[in-house]
């Protein structure tokens, strides 16, 4: 008897309110899902402007150290990492070849002087033609053309 009174108030009033209470429930689950979610994306989007603005600042420093660059002189501070990756990439490559390129300036001066060639002299046409030795050079060792003027 007591099996047929509980069906009975299933059947009813109470299965509609349990069922009501299972929905709210539910909607109170995804809700709680949403908030979680919209909760992890502003913060996902304060960390991403945060790492824009430090690639910016960066991005300023180094800019204003390469305007310092003389070519025989050191090259700017090892680079800090920027949270952009492809920009990190690029400004690690761009480093590279400013070090590169100083370095050959260096070695072009330093066969130079064993030339024994003035780059402050007055003559266009001196300068020229101690230049073109200078290439030729750098043609012969890192190329390995020969110098034929030797």
């Amino acid at each position: 008897e007591l099996k047929r009174y509980i069906d009975s108030i299933e059947k009813g009033e109470l299965k509609e309110w349990l069922n009501k209470m299972r929905n709210r429930a539910k909607v109170a689950e995804d809700v709680e899902g949403l908030l979680t979610g919209s909760y992890q994306l502003t913060a996902d989007s304060f960390r991403k402007i945060k790492e824009i603005s430090q690639d910016e600042e960066r991005l300023r420093l180094l800019l204003a150290e390469l305007k310092e660059v003389k070519p025989g002189g050191p090259p700017p501070q090892e680079l800090g990492k920027f949270y952009d990756e492809e920009l990190d990439k690029r400004a690690r490559i761009f480093y590279q070849k400013l070090r590169e390129a100083q370095t050959r300036y260096s070695n072009a001066l330093s066969m130079a002087q064993e030339e024994r060639i003035d780059f402050k002299i007055d003559n266009p046409a001196r300068v020229r033609s101690d230049k073109e030795k200078v290439l030729l050079e750098i043609f012969s060792q890192h190329l390995g053309i020969p110098n034929l003027f030797k």
